[in-house]
């Protein structure tokens, strides 16, 4: 009997060559989710329990407070603008920008709510601003519904 060479189909090479850039392709994307989600402030851990017994033995009054103040930034020296272009500098102001506090006080926790009319204060600012805190005061972070403010995500770095 002669000796045949054993050739696969051309089918089945491209299906384990498809097969093999798959997965390529989801060790890549589990690789860069494990990167992009990683702890970016070891160490770092904020506690928000409550001991509700004390809370129920000792009621105190609710306490409501609303306050806001103006963070337009200073255009005396340049301020960069993210969106349609690179290197665009403000030159006016067309709305104000605030940020707006809401302080809920039960006598046994204080918890203040602020929203900044700003893009690009990230989870690292927010555990800055956390550590220049005393330890009974906590800050959480939450997302503007509608950002317009001045950006920290200009590619060139200019704050």
């Amino acid at each position: 009997m002669p000796h045949r060479n054993p050739k696969r189909p051309w089918w089945r090479r491209l299906l384990r060559a498809a097969s093999l850039c798959f997965l390529l392709l989801t060790l890549l994307i589990v690789g860069r989710g494990c990167y992009a989600f990683r702890d970016r402030v070891p160490h770092y851990n904020i506690d928000l329990q409550r001991d509700s017994l004390a809370a129920q033995q000792d009621l105190r009054p609710l306490r409501v407070g609303f306050g806001r103040v103006l963070i337009n930034p200073s255009l005396s020296s340049k301020v960069w603008l993210a969106g349609f272009s690179q290197n665009r500098a403000a030159t006016a102001i067309h709305d104000d920008l605030w940020a707006v506090a809401c302080v809920i006080d039960d006598g046994h926790r204080r918890i203040a709510i602020v929203a900044l009319d700003a893009i690009g204060f990230f989870h690292d600012d927010v555990v800055r601003v956390r550590r220049l805190l005393p330890d009974s005061h906590q800050l959480e972070r939450g997302s503007p519904e509608r950002p317009r403010g001045k950006s920290a995500l200009d590619r060139k770095g200019y704050q």
